[in-house]
């Protein structure tokens, strides 16, 4: 049997489990769902709006759409949303599937520090119709302790993380950024990485991006990134990784995308 993390359980035969609530309202209690919706470890699908804490946010509206297949999770993982911002001009949320303990995740792995990874790729593939509004995003909290499981970023000193896909929003917040060089990925793919400040502290986030922004499919290597900030005096190699998201960045507008694939090499 399988069970979601609403608590609903699954048949053996069950080919999909879908998670829907709509008209969520900043201010009031989040709707059921609004939340971390299923559970495979050691990956995890989280599905929310976190604007609906920001305080005055009243006139925040929402609607959100996540939609696994069990045999298949995390790959061919279907999430939609539609977002009617209230007054919060930032990101309303980000939809993720986690690997390991992104941030208080339901899954673990076993923490390592940088200097300590011989390998860690999230190989993904995804499908992202139409234009929008929003992007995609792939990062990690950098720990200056291990944390299999519980909150991680209000302990973190870094973020670290990769925009496969650029929003506007995201474009303006890289080019934004303290340029600090670039580096060269095992598949030979060449990443801008820019230093700003952590959404959620004063410590640094480091933004990956492709020459003029472009989409990409396939490997994000955080083995070859950590590597870069060391070599650069950004990090010193001893702080610890503990999981890693991947998900759209939901600013404005509906949209939606398809994980086609979804896989992580860890050693």
């Amino acid at each position: 049997m399988l069970t979601t993390q609403g608590g609903k359980t699954l048949s053996p035969g069950s080919t999909r489990v879908t998670t829907r609530f709509s008209n969520g309202l900043a201010g009031s209690t989040p709707l059921i769902g609004n939340g971390r919706a299923y559970v495979k470890a050691p990956y995890s699908l989280y599905s929310g709006v976190f604007s609906v804490f920001i305080p005055g946010n009243d006139a925040l509206r929402f609607s959100l759409d996540a939609s696994v297949f069990p045999t298949q999770f995390p790959a061919k993982t279907r999430l939609e949303w539609d977002v009617t911002p209230g007054s919060w001009g930032g990101i309303n949320g980000y939809q993720h599937i986690d690997y390991g303990n992104y941030d208080d995740s339901p899954t673990t792995l076993t923490p390592k520090q940088t200097k300590n990874i011989t390998s860690m790729m999230v190989d993904c593939n995804w499908t992202f119709p139409g234009v929008n509004q929003s992007g995609l995003l792939c990062e990690c909290w950098l720990t200056p302790a291990s944390h299999a499981s519980g909150p991680v970023s209000n302990t973190a000193v870094f973020e670290v993380g990769f925009f496969p896909k650029c929003s506007p929003g995201s474009q303006a917040y890289a080019a934004g950024a303290i340029p600090v060089g670039s580096f060269v990925d095992v598949n030979g793919v060449t990443w801008n990485v820019g230093q700003e400040v952590s959404g959620v502290g004063a410590f640094p986030y480091f933004v990956a991006t492709r020459n003029s922004y472009a989409e990409h499919q396939g490997v994000l290597d955080f083995k070859s990134y950590f590597a870069f900030l060391q070599t650069q005096g950004k990090i010193t190699g001893n702080e610890w990784f503990n999981g890693v998201a991947f998900g759209p960045e939901l600013y404005i507008g509906s949209g939606v995308v398809t994980v086609d694939t979804f896989a992580t090499t860890y050693a």
